[in-house]
């Protein structure tokens, strides 16, 4: 089965080239893995992503987008996995991950969102794995009305209101996010936390929550 990994990346060449090759080490390697990195056309390293992922296997888009919202769900378009995960420069995977989530999704009819513990929460799905089938009902990975904050919020109540969501939190994917000190607070996380975004985003996620989740 073709896996299919949508990696949205913004100012960081050589963490993006990092995680790439954690995930790529801990799987099987016993399933077809389709790594899309999805670049703004306004990217100020484009040339450092380039050069960095040289002969890794990835495919480099570059999309015009505007904030991490628009780069997931523009890649997703492109990819043609029956497995769809959404990754970040700061997740990393366990050992044997793609035969671990196909096995949860193997014994699920229908559409399916898979949510795992990150080492910081399991009430947010910040590490969307979906199949085929979820996506298509959806057409997105993360709700398009988002830029980033309460976007993952908005997907779980989505999931668990279309009965699309699934506990898998048997499965670690560390999340080494600089809020827990696993990383340096950098220009990427400031634009993504930014108020305004937050304010937006939280508008947003009560809004459609007042609705129930429509699709």
């Amino acid at each position: 089965m073709l896996i299919s990994i949508i990696h949205p990346s913004l100012g960081r060449p050589v963490q993006a080239r990092r995680c790439l090759d954690h995930w790529m080490q801990t799987a099987s390697g016993d399933h077809e893995i389709e790594w899309i990195v999805s670049l703004s056309h306004s990217e100020k390293m484009l040339g450092d992503y380039n050069q960095t992922f040289i002969e890794s296997g990835a495919i480099l888009v570059e999309l015009s987008t505007k904030n991490m919202v628009e780069a997931t769900n523009e890649a997703a378009k492109l990819c043609a996995g029956e497995l769809i995960i959404l990754v970040s420069d700061d997740m990393f995977s366990p050992e044997m991950w793609d035969t671990r989530m196909l096995h949860k999704l193997e014994m699920i009819d229908g559409p399916a969102i898979l949510q795992v513990y990150d080492g910081i929460t399991s009430k947010k799905l910040t590490i969307p794995i979906m199949n085929r089938e979820a996506y298509a009902k959806l057409g997105y990975i993360y709700h398009p009305d988002y830029k980033s904050m309460f976007a993952d919020d908005d997907l779980r109540g989505t999931a668990m209101k279309h009965k699309m969501y699934y506990n898998a939190t048997d499965i670690f994917i560390e999340h080494r996010h600089f809020s827990i000190g696993k990383a340096k607070f950098d220009e990427t996380y400031r634009r993504e936390i930014h108020h305004t975004i937050y304010k937006e985003g939280e508008i947003t996620y009560y809004n459609r929550a007042r609705l129930n989740f429509p699709l």
